[in-house]
């Protein structure tokens, strides 16, 4: 195995884990205070920007783009979205739903 494919597949299943944590915390079935949904939402989303500027950092000597970054790019683009609906219906929409 290439080292380049074994660190697409561990990135790959550790961006896997990291959705499916995320959607059992938006579902409850991991549980969240809701006063810190908003501070967790604005963590994640720092972490993954900063991860994105250290990773694709313009004035690094390395610009040829791999089949690693692509997939970087696209999972941290979808966790980004992911974010950002989950919690504007979690703030919007679930509070009244009556359950």
């Amino acid at each position: 195995m290439d080292h380049v494919d074994l660190k697409l597949r561990i990135f790959t299943m550790s961006v896997i884990f990291v959705h499916i944590a995320y959607v059992a915390i938006f579902f409850g079935i991991l549980y969240i205070d809701q006063r810190f949904i908003k501070n967790f939402s604005t963590i994640i989303q720092l972490v993954v920007c900063l991860f994105l500027i250290i990773r694709f950092w313009p004035l690094h000597k390395k610009h040829e783009i791999t089949k690693l970054d692509v997939s970087i790019i696209f999972y941290c683009a979808t966790f980004l979205l992911l974010n950002v609906v989950s919690v504007e219906i979690h703030n919007n929409i679930l509070p009244y739903i009556k359950i």
